[in-house]
């Protein structure tokens, strides 16, 4: 009688490494079914890990140190969200805090301050400890933070093999200045860019393909000027209209173009995803800067298309009602992008509407992802 046990195990570990991208769930499950599965999976069980909480990243960490033998998984996807954090999300926090008095508003000052050092001390060392297994070998990493206080992140060991970063939120080990060597394969950027920090430019490495800014907004005045630099795009560009003169005066302006050495010579695919200012009284001043920042893109756009061959720029503006599911968005992106689907990177405006509707009836459909 044919059994599992009379499959090669070079079959069975190439079924399971396939099987094993879907957070961990899958290979949790195998190795729960028997003694064969649980040996088979040893080594792509842990292929793919999704964690929202530091308690079960912890959880994670000492399952590792319980196994025999200083086992070393072998982690290649990683995503991490802090949202469901009560240190990072307090409920009814602000109600509470407006009503009481200014005694024990200062009293809950002191706690939130307190509590906040200790769940910082906790995330420094799961983070360091969980990295110094999966630096090595990580492929993909999503990181999803609330963005109310930035969270501090450094990296033990580089991560050679890592070849496509997403983030939302004000991560400061992302933006600031990193060690060349840190990313030396990365590919893929997205980052959701609110409140327009400047790109973080220090962390990618000249193998960088694929650009994604999302959440683009009024504060991100300078974002043009960047992603030109990047693609080599000349400074006179910006002091002509091409578009808006007469067929004589744009020759004339291409004549004075002095070609620029782009920063980022691979760069070849960006796509900006822009929300404009929420309608009100009060947005006037931001609304006439998100205008300036989507026009200066836009024609960043049409001088890629005219002008430099290989290279694409998609800007699309996405509609503001829907920025609350980011969260469920970017998980099912990365989950997309490791069974190798477009994830996303779209060429199209209409496939980001597709994007959006999927998600939306996601989100609403499956209570699990909240």
């Amino acid at each position: 009688m044919f059994g599992v046990t009379d499959v090669p195990t070079e079959i069975w570990q190439n079924i399971l490494s396939q099987a094993c991208t879907d957070g961990g769930f899958t290979g949790r499950s195998l190795s729960l079914t028997s003694r064969f599965f649980y040996s088979q999976s040893h080594s792509s069980r842990y292929c793919s890990l999704l964690f929202d909480s530091v308690k079960r990243l912890e959880g994670f960490l000492e399952t590792l140190r319980a196994q025999a033998g200083g086992y070393r998984p072998v982690i290649e996807h990683l995503y991490i969200s802090f949202h469901d954090e009560p240190i990072k999300t307090p409920r009814n926090f602000w109600t509470i805090y407006n009503r009481a008095s200014e005694e024990e508003r200062q009293k809950m000052d002191e706690s939130v301050r307190e509590e906040e050092a200790r769940w910082n001390a906790r995330f420094r060392a799961a983070w360091l400890a969980l990295f110094s297994v999966a630096g090595p070998t990580l492929r993909t990493l999503c990181v999803v933070e609330d963005g109310v206080a930035p969270l501090t992140v450094e990296f033990p060991c580089d991560l050679p093999r890592l070849e496509e970063l997403t983030w939302q939120g004000r991560i400061d080990g992302f933006n600031g200045v990193a060690r060349p060597t840190l990313f030396p394969a990365l590919q893929r950027v997205h980052c959701l860019s609110p409140s327009g920090d400047p790109l973080p430019w220090a962390i990618t490495s000249t193998s960088l393909t694929h650009l994604r800014v999302s959440s683009v907004g009024a504060r991100n005045g300078k974002l043009h000027r960047e992603l030109a630099a990047a693609i080599g795009v000349p400074d006179a560009v910006w002091l002509y209209d091409y578009y808006d003169e007469d067929e004589g005066s744009a020759a004339r302006a291409r004549t004075r173009e002095v070609p620029s050495p782009p920063t980022h010579p691979r760069l070849r695919h960006i796509v900006i995803h822009g929300v404009a200012p929420a309608p009100g009284r009060d947005n006037g001043y931001l609304g006439m800067h998100w205008r300036h920042v989507h026009h200066e893109v836009k024609r960043l756009a049409r001088y890629c298309e005219e002008y430099l061959d290989g290279v694409q720029v998609v800007v699309i503006e996405g509609p503001r009602e829907k920025e609350g599911h980011w969260r469920e968005r970017l998980r099912q992106e990365w989950l997309d992008r490791m069974q190798g689907g477009r994830g996303c990177w779209i060429k199209a405006e209409e496939e980001e509407e597709e994007d959006e509707v999927e998600v939306f009836y996601t989100a609403v459909v499956d209570p699990s992802l909240f």
